[in-house]
């Protein structure tokens, strides 16, 4: 698929792995599931991979890289021993600075979540600091697009579609999956995910027109925001 790149410019990929308390028994389920779903990708595009923990702390309860773009041959195993479902979530403002260090226009970020920001500070925290992140990224020129698997109920199906919206106003993906559905349901959704993320870059580059023009029409019907 053209090695990922356009214009000679190389694609990079920032995975960011939700590794809250609250991410346990089906919803620990889900994120594993997801994870492996997209190792085709993350094999094939020079991948940064991050854990999202607490904000300060002991090493090893904090948000971190565990892995490099330049970093060879990782492994589903590797990146999932990784995950010890400890902590609180320190996201948007750790995101912000994550994506903001890279020099290529082209980014692509995969998040895998059940929750909001707890620990980053003013706007980036709660669920408005998706929104406050993109908003910076767009003043300085960034577009990223990133693509949500929610794992959940509230944040992720509730009123306010946040992660929805900027996901699709991104030109991303959005995929939610809930306690309520049933388990053909759950595989569906991750398959669709799964597809998303695995496509070439050129068949991503055209379905993000498509993504952001259907969150148009739900902006104009009033259902984004």
């Amino acid at each position: 698929d053209g090695a990922y790149t356009e214009k000679g410019i190389m694609e990079r990929l920032v995975i960011l792995i939700d590794d809250s308390a609250s991410m346990k028994g089906w919803k620990l389920e889900s994120g594993r599931a997801a994870l492996a779903s997209i190792m085709p990708r993350i094999e094939r595009t020079p991948t940064d991979i991050h854990f999202i923990r607490s904000r300060g702390g002991p090493e090893g309860f904090v948000s971190t890289q565990v892995y490099a773009h330049n970093d060879t041959a990782v492994a589903y195993e590797d990146i999932a021993n990784h995950w010890q479902v400890c902590c609180t979530t320190y996201l948007w403002e750790y995101a912000h600075r994550v994506v903001s260090s890279i020099v290529s226009p082209l980014i692509e970020v995969i998040l895998l979540t059940d929750g909001e920001d707890t620990d980053s500070e003013g706007e980036f925290n709660g669920p408005n600091g998706f929104s406050h992140m993109i908003k910076l990224f767009l003043v300085a020129g960034k577009q990223p697009r990133f693509r949500v698997y929610c794992i959940g109920n509230d944040v992720c199906m509730g009123k306010n579609k946040y992660y929805r919206d900027i996901a699709l106003a991104t030109g991303g993906t959005f995929v939610s999956v809930s306690s309520e559905m049933n388990a053909s349901a759950r595989r569906a959704g991750l398959a669709e995910f799964a597809e998303e993320c695995n496509a070439p870059f050129q068949e991503r580059k055209a379905r993000s027109i498509e993504a952001q023009n259907r969150y148009q029409t739900l902006f104009l019907e009033g259902d984004a925001k």
